[in-house]
């Protein structure tokens, strides 16, 4: 079992502290569950928000979660939906510059 950890970062300290903090996490959970944990930060400079998302629920970063939060929240969210998820074939982002609420999509 594996879990991918989308970090959607912009300029600001939240975000980057929120990457490294999903790094340690990362590590934590794997020398601890055995269990892969792969973190994907997107860079994106336009973004207001710090904004992870865990086997496809979306959170909204609002303030420096410690290493057990980041834990718990990768746990926690990797339970939804997991007997409902078949493999994936392809991720791929798709970009839309013409919309200015959206930024990019998920494909899958």
């Amino acid at each position: 079992m594996s879990i991918d950890v989308l970090v959607i970062v912009n300029n600001s300290e939240l975000s980057e502290e929120t990457l490294n903090t999903a790094w340690q996490a990362a590590q934590s959970i794997f020398k601890n569950y055995g269990i892969e944990v792969y973190v994907i930060p997107y860079y994106n400079p336009r973004s207001l928000r710090t904004v992870v998302v865990v086997n496809n629920v979306e959170y909204i970063i609002n303030r420096r979660l410690s290493v057990r939060e980041f834990i718990d929240l990768i746990l926690s969210s990797s339970m939804i939906r997991e007997e409902v998820q078949k493999e994936s074939v392809a991720i791929g982002i798709t970009f839309n510059d013409k919309d200015p609420l959206s930024d990019a999509v998920a494909v899958t």
